[in-house]
């Protein structure tokens, strides 16, 4: 009657074991089955967006837009250097004519 007993509990508790077990196994299947889909779904919303982006009206706007930022670079660039080098002119022609006054 122990064994039997013993036997009797042991298959209980293996029973009770695996059913937790494929339970867990489950929900945790079921969990990775979720994130991959919301995955996919953040995918394909992200691609769908990029498509915007580079097909259509946009597209031509934001090359336009890359275009007219390089372009105003390039004034301001210009403009430093002009006036950068008319500074420059002012400073040598201030020092000459001190130079000058010191050597009289």
């Amino acid at each position: 009657a122990t064994w039997l007993k013993s036997h009797q509990e042991h298959h209980l508790l293996r029973s009770a074991i695996l059913a937790i077990t494929k339970h867990s196994l489950r929900l945790a299947i079921n969990t990775w089955c979720d994130l991959a889909a919301q995955r996919l779904e953040h995918h394909r919303r992200l691609m769908a967006t990029a498509t915007v982006f580079l097909t259509g009206g946009l597209r031509a706007a934001l090359n336009t837009w890359i275009a007219l930022c390089s372009e105003r670079a390039r004034a301001l660039g210009a403009c430093r250097r002009l006036f950068f080098q008319e500074l420059s002119r002012c400073w040598n022609s201030w020092t000459t004519i001190i130079e000058e006054q010191d050597c009289k």
